[in-house]
């Protein structure tokens, strides 16, 4: 995972002190691969980072008040954009009471944002994307899609660092592929639990379930 970002980066910086990308649009294509490339090597090397802490449980987890309902309409307000550009309907989280929970409201943002973009980046055009929020001991947060779901053969190993259950994605994409084992990670030192079931061709639903809500 490291070795193909590096080698992008060596290969620009190459042809940049080589001459070959002499002229001005063959330089801003270079630049701007070394940028994107770096951007992606940092989000990697961030990522490994909370994954060792959270192996080592080391994690800080710097809890308040928070309620989840407003928690889940900023995240789906943050993803709208993109969700629109990849043809998905993001449906708002339907109003309710407000629903209190002691947690850390940047990791359970992280959680959602990791939950969110999983969805809308594969569950393919025309598909819909719900959050639901279940108030109980422990309250859910319920992320569901109609999209393309993940091969059962795939399921049990979605969690496992740098597995792709999606073979259309490359390994220039965007994604670190730590994400949901990061996610899980989170959610377990809240004393939570993530779980995720999905249908190939009917679509995917996470769970996220934590405890001391009210």
């Amino acid at each position: 995972e490291l070795r193909s970002p590096v080698t992008t980066m060596r290969t620009m910086a190459g042809a940049l002190q080589d001459g070959l990308a002499s002229d001005p649009e063959r330089m801003d294509r270079a630049a701007g691969s070394l940028v994107r490339t770096s951007e992606r090597l940092l989000h990697l090397i961030t990522d490994l980072l909370e994954l060792s802490k959270l192996d080592l449980r080391e994690l800080p987890i710097h809890r308040r008040e928070v309620d989840l309902r407003e928690f889940a309409a900023a995240a789906i307000g943050f993803h709208t954009a993109s969700a629109s550009r990849a043809g998905i309907t993001l449906h708002p989280v339907k109003p309710g009471a407000p629903l209190t929970a002691s947690v850390d409201p940047d990791r359970i943002t992280q959680v959602l944002d990791n939950l969110l973009d999983n969805a809308i980046s594969h569950a393919g055009e025309g598909a819909e994307v719900r959050v639901v929020i279940e108030a109980g001991d422990p309250s859910r947060l319920i992320i569901t899609d109609t999209g393309r779901g993940i091969p059962a053969n795939h399921l049990p190993n979605i969690f496992e660092p740098f597995y792709r259950a999606d073979p259309a994605r490359t390994p220039g994409d965007a994604h670190s592929g730590l994400g949901l084992r990061i996610a899980r990670g989170i959610v377990e030192a809240h004393g939570g639990t993530l779980e995720i079931a999905s249908v190939e061709g009917v679509g995917t639903r996470a769970v996220v379930s934590l405890p001391f809500a009210r």
